[in-house]
């Protein structure tokens, strides 16, 4: 009886180590003794243990699932706040070209599109083609950049971090794709 019990804790341990959850008996009739432990028992003994955990699993992936679809749609302002998290931002404001507050979640929203709109038409009239802006000041970074599409649109980014290229990049995806599904 103790060797069946070493058996079956030195099993759970090889499943665990292993992930095999299953084994499979190879002997010969003759070669039963009386320290034999009847695999097939085994089985059904973890398939008994697992199986409530497996079916916990399977019932929350489906409510998540099912949660996932029934969300509303975010609006622009969520959205905003989505991406400051995402991007550790202090805060951020997407305007049109004439300055125009499309979202923001700034507590000057119209001086920042305003500023962002006048630094971009002021930049691009001395070097042509600028895509990005960056601006330094005592504790922040601010970000100006056009976001690609039919209008222009601006975004201006205030951070307390350094922005890398792909981090710009993945930002106007996010927006451009969020505005796609919006309209």
């Amino acid at each position: 009886m103790i060797a069946a019990i070493a058996g079956l804790i030195i099993g759970f341990i090889f499943m665990e180590v292993t992930g095999i959850t299953k084994f499979s008996s190879i002997r010969k009739e003759s070669e039963v003794s009386e320290n034999f432990v009847d695999l097939e028992e085994i089985n059904s003994e973890v398939e008994e243990a697992i199986s409530p955990d497996v079916e916990r699993f399977l019932n929350l992936r489906d409510r998540i699932e099912e949660g996932e679809e029934e969300r509303k749609p975010m609006s622009f302002d969520e959205f905003i706040e989505q991406l400051t998290r995402k991007y550790m931002l202090v805060d951020a404001t997407i305007s049109n070209k004439e300055g125009l507050v499309v979202a923001s979640n700034s507590k000057t929203p119209e001086d920042d599109a305003a500023m962002a709109v006048e630094m971009a038409r002021k930049v691009r009239n001395i070097y042509g083609g600028v895509k990005e802006i960056i601006l330094g000041t005592e504790g922040e970074k601010r970000y100006i950049f056009r976001l690609p599409g039919e209008e222009e649109i601006i975004a201006h980014v205030r951070t307390k971090r350094d922005l890398s290229y792909p981090e710009i990049r993945n930002f106007k995806k996010d927006v451009m794709n969020f505005m796609e599904g919006y309209v």
